[in-house]
């Protein structure tokens, strides 16, 4: 403890590691009133790193002008004490300075001022700052969320910062969700990027913790595409599961709260924050009133049992790599420590699984979360264990090669997309360079793996990968993403890492309409084209030239919507090879739909009255072509949790061929209410694609993707890979929150793309 404050002394700042050991990266909500009555001592009790809080400007800053910091002075002190490390939430609204609304100079420049106080005076304390808590939503952004007036505010807070701390960690905006769109606003900004320390979210799910993978890829490439080189922290600032909730009783609360913690370090979270310590309330009923780690009457729940035992087995073990156990439902994760490197695992399947584990040495230490540790001993370098939803710690008892060569292995990334067989060949470039021999590369078809490579001697991986081509180029083009399996081996015992391999046209031929109602088919998705040049594409027998984009290029236009039909796209380099081709296939629901009848609106209670929603067609609203005509949706949703859903007429029907992608004219209102879509596919597993809020007034041409990067999924094969043929459930599906709420919404232009 003493070197810590020495350290802290010295005006060194708090930072996120990239690498965070298992305290580092985690940590718990605690509200004022628990930090008052000693919840930083059950903090540490429990062997967490962090803790977050509110640092509220209108109790700081009690008159205008006067800044009183006793009251976080006694936790930042605190905090110290107890090797703990604080990120404070800089918020809310100020009446004083025309609040609640933060649209005027005078309420900026106010909570920049606020900012700077409070920067100045935990400058070199164990203190990172987050910019507000969920400004994405109208509890917190008053009246309504606004991208563009909230950017005004945090750039104001960052400079503010950095003016009296240079080195400050400063996190944002703590998003409600995933709200991609709401992110892709902010991060446009070239001056908030470069101020900024780490996005954070709140991934809030009544699913399984795991659920959140896909999602993070999703994060992942917005954060590439929009701020490209800017290497940006993932800080998952508040997360828990309510035993309100009757589908999540203590038990699966504490299993929930410890895969949290385990799947944050698996994709690459700095920082992942439990909401919260103790439970806010005596109703048993009411949600906010039980995400507690601890009672009102600090009793520890299951949940803070389970991070206590997993803390103390982690403490100072530091995430290395997930290795590939049975199948995509099991889990199995190898941490580094000082001694001997360790394993935690874990299964979703809803029964006990037996699963062998790589693990060499004459026994290991077992130890469930909720029980007793047991010694076992591994047989000709694999464990035998059962499985289930609660992680379980396993340890070598003494020195074990197996994992030991599995740490020094090259790690995989999660996933890979590849343009060609040589982007899969790239995969195998480390392994190659480190020397290490790989015994199997197997391509896995369900559970089932696949050979395609075995016994490759260190350094040849690359080259004999390469005599695979025609196998792999037939995976390539059918377009299905596949796992690939990497086994090594270390004493004549096997250790493995897998990847998913998603497959990458160099383009897609796409309709799109204008406004003023002309269809373009144009050449868009190219990827990688700093490979490809100059481009003739021959489109229904006519050859154009085109240099590449980043937008694509119009091959081919029809002045009439109605004109629209499938077309096949052959791009070719200027030495006359052929790079693909494509097919800008349509499945068409009517694009002015004439009977009301033929789509339906219905709304979905699940708890509360549910509301209200009717649907006609007309004259389209302004700004859209003469003459249009629009699906008119009005919809009066009631508080508690509820949606509408807008259906086609063949919402029970698969559509033909292999579409990818739902495209309409949307007509918003600024209600700032959440829409997606919904499809499903032939196993009956259903994909959402999250699309952010209703946040604009006027048109918008919307496009949706109807594959595996969808953010919601569940039922049938529930893999997150789309097996045709899909159906297509609802065009469109709104949902306001708990809340609830009214608006208005027009669609028209209504297409379906894809393959034939």
């Amino acid at each position: 403890m003493t070197i810590l404050i020495a350290f802290l002394a010295i005006g060194q700042s708090v930072r996120l590691a990239p690498d965070p050991s298992f305290q580092e990266s985690l940590g718990v909500s605690v509200h004022a009133d628990q930090l008052q009555a000693g919840g930083l001592t059950k903090v540490a009790e429990l062997g967490l790193g962090w803790i977050r809080t509110d640092l509220f400007w209108e109790r700081v800053e009690k008159k205008k002008g006067s800044f009183d910091f006793e009251e976080s002075d006694k936790w930042v002190a605190e905090c110290e004490r107890l090797g703990l490390r604080a990120l404070f939430i800089l918020d809310y609204w100020h009446h004083a300075y025309d609040g609640p609304s933060m649209r005027t100079d005078v309420a900026v420049n106010g909570f920049a001022r606020f900012a700077r106080e409070a920067a100045a005076r935990y400058k070199g304390r164990p203190v990172a700052w987050e910019i507000w808590n969920e400004p994405n939503i109208p509890q917190f952004w008053k009246p309504k969320p606004d991208a563009a007036e909230y950017l005004k505010v945090a750039l104001a807070a960052y400079s503010a910062i950095r003016e009296v701390a240079p080195d400050a960690t400063i996190v944002a905006p703590g998003l409600a969700g995933m709200d991609l769109t709401y992110l892709r606003s902010l991060l446009s900004s070239t001056e908030l990027t470069a101020n900024l320390t780490g996005v954070s979210f709140h991934p809030y799910r009544e699913g399984a913790p795991e659920s959140v993978l896909p999602e993070v890829g999703g994060l992942r490439s917005l954060i590439n595409a929009v701020a490209p080189g800017r290497s940006l922290a993932l800080v998952n600032s508040e997360w828990g599961y309510s035993t309100a909730n009757r589908n999540i009783p203590e038990a699966r609360q504490a299993e929930y709260a410890a895969r949290m913690a385990l799947t944050g370090l698996a994709a690459g979270f700095s920082l992942s924050v439990w909401y919260d310590l103790r439970d806010d309330g005596d109703d048993e009923k009411e949600r906010e009133h039980r995400f507690g780690l601890f009672d009102r009457r600090w009793q520890p729940r299951k949940a803070a049992d389970y991070l206590r035992t997993l803390a103390h087995e982690l403490k100072g073990f530091r995430y290395a790599k997930r290795l590939a156990v049975g199948d995509t439902t099991e889990y199995c994760l190898l941490f580094q420590g000082e001694g001997e490197p360790k394993l935690v695992a874990w299964t979703t399947r809803d029964r006990p699984t037996q699963v062998a584990l790589p693990m060499g040495g004459t026994e290991a230490k077992v130890q469930p979360l909720n029980a007793a540790s047991q010694t076992k001993r591994p047989r000709n370098g694999t464990l035998s264990v059962t499985l289930d939803q609660t992680p379980i710690v396993l340890a070598p008892g003494d020195n074990d090669p197996l994992l030991t060569a599995a740490l020094a292995a090259p790690s995989l990334p999660s996933e890979v997309e590849a343009l060609s067989v040589d982007d899969i060949v790239q995969l195998l470039r480390d392994w190659d360079i480190a020397r290490k021999p790989i015994s199997r590369l197997e391509r896995m078809d369900g559970s089932k793996p696949r050979l395609l490579l075995e016994n490759v001697a260190a350094g040849s991986a690359r080259a004999r990968l390469s005599d695979k081509a025609g196998e792999l180029r037939k995976l390539l083009d059918q377009g299905v993403p596949f796992r690939l399996r990497i086994v090594g081996r270390e004493g004549g015992s096997d250790f493995a890492q897998e990847t998913w391999v998603r497959p990458v046209a160099p383009f897609r031929a796409r309709w799109r309409i204008s406004r003023d109602g002309r269809a373009f088919l144009g050449l868009t998705d190219l990827a990688k084209v700093e490979r490809i040049g100059t481009l003739r594409a021959d489109v229904d027998g006519r050859p154009r030239d085109f240099a590449v984009s980043a937008d694509g290029f119009e091959a081919w236009s029809a002045p009439d919507p109605n004109s629209v039909r499938p077309m096949d796209v052959t791009v070719t380099r200027q030495n006359g090879s052929i790079l693909d081709r494509a097919s800008a296939n349509v499945v068409r629901y009517d694009q002015t739909p004439g009977d009301p009848f033929d789509y339906k609106g219905t709304v979905d209670a699940i708890q509360g009255p549910g509301g209200t929603a009717t649907l006609t067609v007309g004259d389209a609203p302004p700004g859209l072509r003469s003459g249009a005509r629009s699906l008119r949706i009005e919809y009066d949703i009631k508080p508690g949790h509820a949606y509408l859903e807008v259906r086609p007429p063949d919402a029970d029907r698969s559509l033909k061929g292999r579409p990818d992608l739902l495209s309409f004219w949307m007509h918003g209102d600024g209600s700032g209410h959440a829409y997606r879509a919904r499809f499903y596919d032939a196993t009956g597993q259903f994909f959402q694609p999250d699309l952010g809020r209703i946040d604009w007034v006027g048109w918008r041409y919307i496009e949706i993707r109807l594959d595996q990067t969808a953010a919601g999924r569940w039922g049938g094969a529930n893999d997150g890979i789309v097996h045709y043929p899909i159906g297509l459930r609802a065009v469109l599906l709104i949902e306001p929150g708990p809340e609830g709420g009214k608006g208005t919404v027009a669609l028209t232009d209504i297409l379906v793309q894809g393959r034939g």
